[in-house]
């Protein structure tokens, strides 16, 4: 399936053909189609020589554009890959298929026939999109009843296993404004657990869109389709068929998630003359506002380790190509700076010793150069020590510091904690933070520097609070299933956080404060000893029935008195991407009502050789503690 894209957001287009996406000629339909500007049709896969959907027992009959359909084709199925004509277009094909399941029996029927029936027709089903090569069959429907959708979930698992799990893509259409039918694909997931990564929405428009709550909802389930129907397009003055604003916006927002979009046609209504409709989805989705991330949507990164980890210069480059974060960085030291005392010298007196900055952290000079520009628009002498311990990052500095700094800088190769200077600082400037504040031990490294600080001296970044949330994340949930035998296990990766930029993701809560850090550290100048182990307790509400599949992780950062920065969404710097947020997973979704309350348990454990976080929630339903004593993921000091 190809993309279309005129600027803005890239967008796919399918079509659908009538009520039950019935063609008499796929080849002909695919043709106009692409003519019409749409890169995949939605059709039924098989056809049955009589009502009721069992076979007829024919080796062969005819398909319904006259050729033979050979033997090799399963029992009752009259509708063959020789209407394509061409296989190579059969992945712009989605299949319909089990619109004949008899779904509908009880518990007690299990063994009977009617069940073995659907078992095999779905195992054929499947297996004949697999030999046509579609990239994804469609199941128009869940069952009602517990047991008929636990039979379903059984069949799917057992059909995709057997057939060697080739077939990795099923779609389910489900209604916008259905709770139950939300409700339904919830428990089918849970049933279907073994491949329900490989489970996904066509989410069908309604005339009437529900509340914004529960739209919301959908950007947390993982939808891979939405079906526009004809009839919710409108005629604007030039006669040209448009969405009313609330669908265009939510169709923006299922776009901004990579769904593609399904345009559904009248009965009767030839895919020629759908073309209209595709020039207005593909004009919707060019006047989006292009990914400010480049495609890194939903990437699942691993932390880093900056202690044990020296970064590559492709790291330091992407950090300092953030203009908003370095902007704040030298308004902060301006306003430090600022309110030092005067150090101007005193006609007929020698001049006084410029104040010391110490830039922690130096990497390829950012922070140096935001610190002699604020020194600069305050008018004060500094001299700027710049550690570092990244040998390569070194040289950076040092041909910086000749080139460029006129002497103000003396670049120091050491570990900030383990160097020895021959003065202290007024001013220490360091930019040590992770998605959750101190994930990336900032409370570690600067406790261990502060000795390089004058009393009363200034930290910057002052202070800094992690947040968190829980979320509805299925398909973050779901990618952390996917492993190989190289890869670690499925519960290594659900106890280890994650950065990652969150787009098919839904928050169902505000974020509230974790843990807070202040430099300088209290304890230590009062001559005690820091102690950077916490635990909290965080109470949340659930707007609407929800899958929770762990939390998000936040912070913000008092870099100096009112000067801050943060990557929480409720006060978040305006185009500021240094720090994506981070995802703690859990082992097993938890399924939770409207009302009730959400309880996590987080806490920051460390020894002398690593730091690590444990978590857990206690309601709607307890699950584990995670990440206990940090086996599965922890930071090196």
């Amino acid at each position: 399936m190809s993309d279309s894209q005129d600027a803005g957001r890239s967008v796919t287009l399918g079509l659908m053909c009538g009520g039950n996406g019935k063609v008499e000629d796929a080849q002909v339909a695919l043709d106009d189609a692409i003519e019409a500007g749409y890169s995949f049709m939605v059709t039924q896969l098989v056809r049955y020589p009589r009502a009721g959907g069992k076979g007829s027992g024919a080796s062969s009959s005819r398909s319904s554009s006259g050729g033979v359909v050979s033997a090799a084709v399963p029992e009752g199925l009259t509708h063959s890959d020789l209407v394509l004509r061409d296989l190579q277009n059969a992945n712009c094909f989605v299949g319909i298929i089990g619109d004949w399941l008899d779904l509908a029996y009880s518990g007690a029927q299990v063994g009977g026939e009617d069940v073995k029936h659907s078992a095999a027709e779905l195992k054929r089903e499947l297996e004949w999109a697999i030999y046509l090569g579609l990239p994804a069959v469609l199941l128009n429907s869940l069952p009602d009843s517990a047991s008929a959708l636990a039979h379903l979930a059984m069949l799917t698992v057992d059909s995709f296993h057997t057939i060697q799990l080739q077939f990795r893509n099923l779609w389910v259409r489900l209604s916008v404004d259905s709770n139950e039918d939300l409700r339904k694909f919830a428990t089918f997931l849970t049933l279907a657990a073994p491949v329900s990564s490989f489970v996904g929405v066509l989410l069908e428009l309604t005339p009437e869109l529900p509340d914004a709550g529960m739209l919301a909802r959908w950007r947390g389930e993982p939808v891979r389709g939405v079906l526009v129907p004809t009839s919710l397009f409108v005629k604007n003055k030039a006669g040209y068929p448009v969405l009313l604003r609330a669908h265009q916006a939510f169709v923006k927002s299922m776009i901004e998630i990579g769904a593609q979009i399904i345009v559904q046609t009248t009965d009767g209504t030839p895919a020629s003359e759908a073309a209209a409709y595709a020039e207005y989805v593909e004009h919707l989705a060019s006047t989006m506002e292009p990914s400010p991330v480049g495609g890194y949507e939903d990437e699942l990164q691993a932390p880093l380790q900056p202690l044990q980890d020296n970064l590559e210069s492709t790291t330091y480059e992407t950090f300092e190509r953030d203009a908003p974060k370095y902007k704040l960085y030298r308004k902060a030291v301006r306003r430090a700076l600022a309110d030092l005392p005067d150090n101007l010298s005193v006609p007929g007196q020698e001049p006084k010793a410029p104040y010391v900055v110490m830039v922690l952290g130096g990497g390829r000079g950012p922070l140096v150069a935001a610190s002699l520009a604020a020194a600069v628009e305050a008018g004060r002498a500094i001299k700027v020590y710049c550690v570092e311990k990244n040998p390569s990052a070194l040289l950076t500095l040092q041909m910086r510091a000749e080139a460029e700094w006129g002497g103000l800088v003396e670049v120091i190769g050491s570990d900030m904690r383990a160097w020895q200077p021959t003065e202290l600082a007024d001013i220490i400037v360091s930019e040590l933070l992770g998605s959750f504040g101190d994930n990336e031990l900032s409370p570690e490294c600067l406790d261990g520097a502060q000795r390089l600080l004058k009393p009363g001296g200034i930290s910057i970044p002052a202070s800094y609070t992690s947040y968190a949330a829980p979320i509805s994340a299925h398909k973050l949930h779901t990618e952390l299933q996917r492993t190989t035998s190289s890869s670690p296990s499925v519960e290594i990766n659900m106890q280890t956080p994650y950065v990652v930029y969150f787009s098919n993701v839904h928050v169902l809560d505000a974020p509230l404060p974790v843990f807070t850090f202040d430099h300088p550290n209290a304890d230590i100048a009062a001559g005690g000893m820091a102690d950077n182990t916490r635990f909290t307790s965080l109470s949340f509400t659930l707007p609407h029935d929800a899958t929770i599949h762990g939390f998000a992780g936040y912070f913000d950062c008092v870099l100096y008195k009112d000067v801050v920065m943060s990557i929480n969404p409720e006060s978040h710097t305006p185009d500021m991407y240094s720090w994506f947020p981070i995802y703690f997973p859990i082992l097993e979704p938890i399924h939770g009502k409207a009302g009730e309350p959400v309880e996590l348990h987080i806490w920051r454990k460390t020894t002398t050789s690593k730091v690590w976080y444990e978590w857990a929630f206690t309601s709607p339903v307890p699950t584990r503690v995670h990440n206990p004593k940090g086996t599965s993921s922890h930071i090196g000091l």
